[in-house]
C-alpha cells in the first residue's frame, strides 16, 4: 500500500497552502532583493535562519550525516548572510 493513500485532503489542503505561503515568500524576497533594499535582505536572513530549529529537532530524532551537513550548510549561509549585511550598505527605503 502506497503512502499516498493515508493522505487527509484537509493534509493536503494544509501542505499546499503553506507551499503557496512559502513560494510568497520567496517572491517578496527576491523582488525586494533586485532592487537592493535592506528590508529584504533582512527578510531572507530571518527566513533562511527558521530552518535551523527543525533541522535541530530531526538531528536529535535520529542523527546522520546528512542531517548534520544540512545544519551545517544551512548555519554557513545564515553566517554569510549575516556577514553581508554587516559589510554591505544596502539602500534603505520605506515599503
Amino acid at each position: 500500500m502506497l503512502k499516498v493513500d493515508g493522505l487527509q485532503p484537509h493534509s493536503v489542503l494544509v501542505a499546499g497552502l503553506i507551499s503557496l505561503g512559502y513560494a510568497g515568500l520567496m517572491v517578496v524576497e527576491g523582488v525586494g532583493l533586485w532592487p537592493e533594499f535592506s528590508w529584504a535582505a533582512y527578510l531572507t536572513m530571518v527566513s533562511t535562519s527558521l530552518l535551523i530549529p527543525v533541522e535541530v529537532y530531526e538531528i536529535v530524532d535520529h542523527v546522520s550525516f546528512v542531517r548534520v551537513g544540512a545544519l551545517l550548510l544551512n548555519l554557513g549561509i545564515v553566517g554569510y548572510l549575516i556577514s553581508q549585511l554587516k559589510h554591505h550598505h544596502l539602500r534603505k527605503r520605506a515599503g
